[in-house]
């Protein structure tokens, strides 16, 4: 169940090449000011993502000794038996760090290690977790909508209207920051709300016409094998600019999207373990858009905005 897959300095297999989809927490548990601090890894499920992360925080985490991986793979009998691990560790201070990784890791460990303190949050956008107390916070690592459209308009900076082609259910659990991010923005904003396939042509069409760019939250019903082609296709005809959800639509001709920057935020974790080690206050929120990249599709972006911006404050950008 349990795999000591490295220890500090050592190599394994795997890299990151795409943003984690998952809601990351850190936990730090009372510490002593040890020389080297005992990390585990606990993910909901395993993936290349997840262990291009931990492989980042072996590299820049100089107090980190061994770090352990462990995998629940989604099933509700290994974690029972990670956590009951994990408190005899913490029962017998042998452990200094948790790190979960997904939803499901994450309300186990905190559900179950009543004195573990949490030690920051990335964005204000949280994860709802059950039994939730002052001790138990989180931080994620998708960027938020206030995020996405600060990019946008960054990107494009001539755009005065946004539009969101959507299921109601989708897009009602962030109306209220979508409109206030994109008043910061001097941005209006419209919703097309779509409920079956047969809408998604008409509210597309409806939005290009009447928006200068198309932001897209992740909504299966409007972004799937049936109908990106076909979204592609009238957003590039159209010139109009859209900021996706996904590193993989921006490789398909969406024009942008924030990706998790794996290296930046293992080095904010690494950070913030030195800072618990000696007894400082750790940070992991200061410039959370540092944890980040803007990454363009060049060719889409030419071609709906003309030229491309190579500099964008506070933001690494890369072109594709």
């Amino acid at each position: 169940m349990i795999r000591r897959i490295w220890q500090h300095g050592c190599r394994i297999v795997g890299t990151a090449h795409r943003a984690l989809p998952v809601a990351l927490l850190v936990v730090m548990l009372a510490v002593q000011p040890y020389a080297r601090a005992e990390i585990i890894i606990v993910d909901s499920h395993k993936s290349d993502e997840s262990i291009g992360l931990a492989q980042a925080i072996s590299r820049h985490c100089t107090r980190c000794g061994q770090i352990q991986y462990m995998d629940m793979k989604r099933s509700p009998q290994i974690g029972r038996e990670i956590i009951a691990e994990l408190k005899a560790r913490e029962a017998n201070k042998q452990l200094d760090l948790v790190i979960t990784l997904g939803r499901q890791a994450t309300t186990v460990v905190t559900g179950d290690l009543k004195k573990t303190p949490i030690f920051h949050t990335l964005h204000p956008q949280a994860l709802p977790l059950s039994g939730s107390s002052r001790h138990v916070q989180e931080f994620a690592i998708t960027p938020s909508l206030a995020m996405q459209l600060d990019a946008f308009k960054a990107l494009a900076p001539q755009m005065k209207r946004v539009g969101f082609l959507a299921r109601r259910s989708t897009i009602e659990p962030f109306r209220d920051e979508i409109i206030a991010s994109a008043t910061a923005n001097s941005l209006s904003v419209n919703f097309y709300y779509v409920d079956h396939l047969d809408d998604i042509s008409p509210g597309l069409r409806q939005a290009i016409r009447e928006t200068d760019g198309l932001l897209f939250l992740r909504d299966s019903l409007v972004i799937n094998s049936d109908t990106i082609q076909f979204i592609l296709r009238l957003t590039l005809e159209n010139r109009v600019p859209t900021f996706a959800y996904s590193p993989a639509l921006v490789d398909m001709g969406m024009t942008a999207t924030l990706s998790l920057s794996t290296e930046n935020l293992a080095q904010k974790i690494a950070a913030a373990v030195d800072a618990v080690l000696t007894d400082t206050p750790p940070s992991l929120d200061a410039h959370p858009e540092s944890s980040f990249v803007l990454e363009v599709n060049e060719r889409s972006f030419k071609g709906a905005l003309g030229a491309v911006r190579e500099r964008i404050p506070g933001m690494r950008v890369v072109f594709r």
